[in-house]
Parts: structure tokens; C-alpha cells; sequence
């Protein structure tokens, strides 16, 4: 039986723009899933197919399959179904993304309850387990909501620089502007690309030549006289309009 040990806030989906509050038990998947379902959860897909009721979105624990431990993740209940384990989300500026290269791989900050970056070594040991889809929640300045859906998603480990595998899009977003960075090494302001991107453009991401997606630049408040140097997505917002809020998040093709 779990006891309740803390108090912890959650999202409604995005749509309602509420906050309630919860109590939730922080043993609920480290003890009392594995109690229910006989295993550890592997992912928040496996957390969403094996519960019999309605699960929150919030903050759980799950155990990747290669063993090298739990992660704690935030996962996504409402989206499409639900399932999914958000890896990124922007929406007010307050976690600076202009990080190290050891920041971004160990993730930041260290709970997951606002902005944050789960981790390279996170995604990759996510990524690796299952085939992956990944999907890209955007909103602007102008309350206009957008998203992309790349059946193929993967990060490669740091002996590959956490190289980025995407393809297969889809969405309702105008354009493609991630596919390009197919294939594109991780970089870092202290661990740059060859063409200086990360310090140029002041966040860590997959940059080639530099960018035409890039989710981890500067909070910007709309349109902006820099260039390039925002949250943007090219082929809808432009180089000098930056969104509001952003979401990456992967689920596993099993279901």
C-alpha cells in the first residue's frame, strides 16, 4: 500500500490552461506499479498500457531496459492518446538553455516540474530501447498551435556525439525544418559544431549549418531584431519570430 509523502503540482492538458492540485504518491510506479503489473515500467507508454484507469500527467519513474538505472521523467497522459515521455519544454524563459556540454548530457534542472532538458544520456538510453516516434508541440506569441510527428527518433550515445536520427514527418506546423539536422551531431557553447552554432546562437542542439529548427535558443518574447538567435522553427516563425512554448516528447511504436 503506498503512502502519501508529498505534495506535487501537474498540468492539465495545455487547452485548459488550469492549475490543480494533487496528491500523488511518489512509490507509485517504483512500488506500487511494479505491485500491480509484476514489472518496472519501462517508459511512460508502458506506464499508460498497463494501468486500468486515468493517470496524470506529472513526474514518474522508469526503468530502461539496459539496467544502468532509473530515470525520473515527465510524462505526457493527454496528448494523442498519451504515453509519452517529454524530453524538452519551453514556455516562460526561465531555465537558461545556454548550457555546458555536461549539463546537457546529465539534463537540467534537477526536477521537472517547469522548463527543462531531460538528458542526453537519458534520450539516448530511451531512444535505444525502441523504435521511437517523436513529437513537437509549438505555440507562438500569436496564441496559434502547431505540432510535428517524425515516425523515426533517435539519439546516439556520447561516443557518437549523441547524433540525431529523425525522419518520417507529419503535423499540421508548415514545413519539414528539423529533417535537415538528420544525422547532425550534438553541440554544445564548450563543445561547438564546426561552424561555431552553439555560441552564435546560445543553446545547445543538433545544428548543421547552423540551424533551421532550433528549440533550445533564447527566450525570445515574439518577434525579435537578432537574428536567428530564438526559439524557431524557420519554415513557420521565420529567423526573427520566436515561440512561446515548446515540447519534444517520444513514445515507443509499441502499442
Amino acid at each position: 500500500m503506498c503512502v502519501v509523502l508529498h505534495h506535487i503540482m501537474f498540468s492539465l492538458p495545455d487547452q485548459d490552461r488550469i492549475r490543480h492540485k494533487y496528491w500523488f504518491c511518489v512509490c507509485f510506479l517504483s512500488y506500487c506499479h511494479d505491485v500491480v503489473a509484476g514489472t518496472k515500467p519501462l517508459d511512460c507508454l508502458d506506464i499508460r498500457m498497463t494501468s486500468s484507469g486515468w493517470l496524470p500527467s506529472s513526474v514518474y519513474l522508469v526503468h530502461p531496459r539496459d539496467g544502468l538505472g532509473p530515470i525520473m521523467v515527465y510524462c505526457d497522459m493527454a496528448t494523442d492518446g498519451g504515453g509519452w515521455t517529454v524530453i524538452q519544454k519551453r514556455y516562460d524563459g526561465s531555465v537558461d538553455f545556454s548550457r555546458s556540454w555536461d549539463e546537457y548530457k546529465r539534463g537540467f534542472p534537477t526536477y521537472l516540474s517547469g522548463e527543462f532538458w531531460l538528458g542526453n544520456d537519458n534520450i539516448h538510453r530511451l531512444t535505444m530501447q525502441d523504435s521511437c516516434e517523436l513529437r513537437v508541440d509549438m505555440e507562438s506569441f500569436d496564441d496559434d498551435i502547431r505540432y510535428a510527428v517524425y515516425d523515426h527518433f533517435s539519439v546516439g550515445s556520447e561516443e557518437e556525439l549523441y547524433k540525431l536520427t529523425v525522419a518520417g514527418f507529419s503535423g499540421n506546423v508548415t514545413g519539414d525544418s528539423l529533417g535537415k539536422h538528420d544525422g547532425s551531431p550534438f553541440a554544445t557553447v564548450d563543445h561547438d559544431s564546426e561552424w561555431g552554432c552553439a555560441q552564435a546562437y546560445r543553446g545547445g542542439w543538433w545544428y548543421y549549418r547552423c540551424h533551421s529548427a532550433s528549440l533550445n535558443g533564447q527566450y525570445q518574447r515574439g518577434y525579435h531584431s537578432t537574428w536567428a538567435d530564438g526559439i524557431h522553427w524557420d519554415l513557420w516563425t521565420g529567423m526573427n519570430h520566436s515561440l512561446r512554448r515548446t515540447e519534444m516528447k517520444i513514445r515507443p511504436h509499441r502499442r
